[in-house]
Formats: structure tokens, C-alpha cells, sequence
């Protein structure tokens, strides 16, 4: 089947890509289109201020020490009275 425009199909095939390359070039070396280049991807950087962790109660630390002792001594002197 012959078809008159490359494009009618939606596929140009091979000869349509290279007819097109062949004028693109064509174009740069006349000055009539530039070419345009993909740039270097610049990394990100996450730039955030610091994450300051909340702030603890003061009598939470002594809590805290008073049940891990009472977890170990309690047992210590529970077996010494068996």
C-alpha cells in the first residue's frame, strides 16, 4: 500500500528517521536551528536545620535509675533469703 506522507501511518520508519536527521543536521550547519544539550544532573542537597530531640523531664533520669536498680536488687536479695 502505498502511502504519500511518512507520518500518515504514525511510524515514519527507518528512511523517515533518517530524512530527519539528515535535514535537522542540515539545519545546525546553516545556522537555522541550534541544538540544545541535556545539562549534567546536579546532585541535591538536603539542606535542614538540625532535629533537636525533645526535651526530657529532669526527673525522668532518676526514675529511670530507680526501677533498673529495684529490677536487679530485688531478685539479689530475694535468693540470698531461700
Amino acid at each position: 500500500m502505498y502511502v504519500p506522507d511518512d507520518h500518515a501511518l504514525g511510524n515514519p520508519g527507518v528512511f523517515g528517521f533518517i530524512k530527519k536527521a539528515a535535514q535537522t543536521v542540515g539545519r545546525v550547519l546553516t545556522g537555522q536551528q541550534t541544538i540544545k544539550l541535556p545539562t549534567i544532573p546536579q546532585p541535591i542537597v538536603n539542606i535542614q536545620a538540625p532535629v533537636q530531640a525533645p526535651q526530657l523531664p529532669p526527673w525522668l533520669l532518676p526514675v529511670g535509675l530507680g526501677v533498673v536498680a529495684l529490677f536487679v536488687l530485688v531478685p539479689m536479695l530475694t535468693r540470698g533469703r531461700r
